[in-house]
């Protein structure tokens, strides 16, 4: 595969490594347990993030230092699990003020005029790409995905026009996904009623 640094056309297939896409920021280690207090920074564990969303209202209270500060969230931000066995990536969107990533994950955000946010999210959590991932980690009882190594992880690049279509479709067969859930979880339900109604006289 081509590197995007040598592109000589955008329509041609390329490849860059994350490193050179985005900014790649370790998440917080906070070794401290401060009790709750207004002025305190709230910090995202691995226990506040399931099914791709983040549970805002489980975060944990953080002291305000200088590593803390740098990984406060924005939103756009991608947060990437590298303290589980299960890489993925989550988009942060609207995170509430003061919140920072904790140390299970890093901060991928600032993307390269060559990628899509939207597209990169879509790309880590694909198959490949999360195998990949997982060929990365280290340790013994705790796996741990090392930044460098996720630095130098290599990710198809297609034109962006191409990125925006893939993320346009994968945007709405989620939405599918989600409505076919729905539907079968009421129909469920219908039929566990028809079940146990007795028939009018």
């Amino acid at each position: 595969m081509k590197y995007a640094s040598g592109i000589g056309s955008s329509q041609q297939p390329s490849a860059a490594r994350l490193g050179d896409l985005v900014q790649i920021i370790p998440g917080y280690s906070d070794r401290q347990k401060p009790q709750p207090h207004p002025s305190l920074l709230r910090i995202v564990g691995a226990r506040a993030v399931r099914d791709e969303c983040v549970a805002w209202d489980q975060l944990e209270p953080c002291e305000r230092r200088p590593g803390a500060e740098r990984a406060q969230l924005r939103d756009g931000d991608l947060l990437l699990a590298v303290r589980s066995v299960e890489p993925r990536v989550v988009r942060i969107s609207r995170p509430p003020a003061g919140t920072v990533a904790g140390a299970s994950f890093a901060i991928l955000r600032d993307p390269a005029s060559t990628v899509d946010l939207g597209y990169l999210h879509w790309h880590l959590n694909a198959a490949g790409p999360r195998d990949r991932l997982r060929s990365m980690l280290r340790g013994s009882s705790i796996a741990f995905l090392p930044i460098a190594d996720l630095a130098s992880l290599e990710v198809s690049l297609p034109p962006l026009t191409r990125q925006l279509a893939i993320v346009r479709v994968a945007t709405l067969r989620a939405r599918l996904s989600a409505l076919t859930h729905r539907l079968d979880h009421s129909i469920d339900r219908l039929l566990e009623h028809a079940a146990i109604t007795p028939d009018s006289a």
